[in-house]
């Protein structure tokens, strides 16, 4: 976790410690999402997972308030990992 939010503080730009446990906070909540809304089982281990959630996060703090649609390249990065899921779950 602690590799996955100071991605996150380089990509918001952010140097300090201060909101470490807001960062921390809401990158489990986008974990817990994909997880129940998706079934997607998120490894910070991989890299791949940790970018997606870490992508997530940025987009959400950046736009909090502003309502604006989640972006097609998420969009299309959560369902190609729903996908790849999927077929990992068929696969077994």
């Amino acid at each position: 976790m602690d590799d996955a939010i100071k991605l996150l503080k380089l990509d918001l730009g952010v140097k300090g410690d201060a909101r470490n446990d807001y960062y921390k906070d809401t990158l489990e909540a986008i974990i817990s999402e994909l997880k129940k809304r998706k079934g997607i089982t998120i490894n910070l281990d991989e890299i791949d997972d940790k970018m997606l959630v870490v992508d997530l996060a940025a987009w959400k703090i950046r736009n909090r308030d502003k309502g604006t649609a989640v972006p097609t390249n998420l969009v299309y990065a959560v369902r190609g990992r729903a996908l790849r899921e999927r077929s990992k779950n068929n696969a077994g």
